[in-house]
């Protein structure tokens, strides 16, 4: 790993809100979460978060930060 990977999230054809995060050995470091404004009522910047924290989880990562 050690490389900047993305979460996206899409509404038909349109990217919504995307987050960018890292891994490192042992652990996830979130670097940065947009969305779309007219999307704000959904929350995405957590949803996005939450997923990152799900993925950690999957990999077996000790630590996620929020950023």
């Amino acid at each position: 790993m050690g490389w900047a990977h993305s979460v996206e999230v899409w509404d038909g054809d349109r990217l919504v809100a995307f987050a960018w995060y890292d891994c490192g050995e042992c652990s996830m470091q979130s670097l940065i979460g947009v969305y779309d404004p007219d999307y704000a009522a959904h929350s995405l910047g957590l949803y996005t978060l939450l997923c990152e924290v799900r993925l950690a989880i999957a990999l077996g990562l000790s630590f996620h930060y929020a950023g």
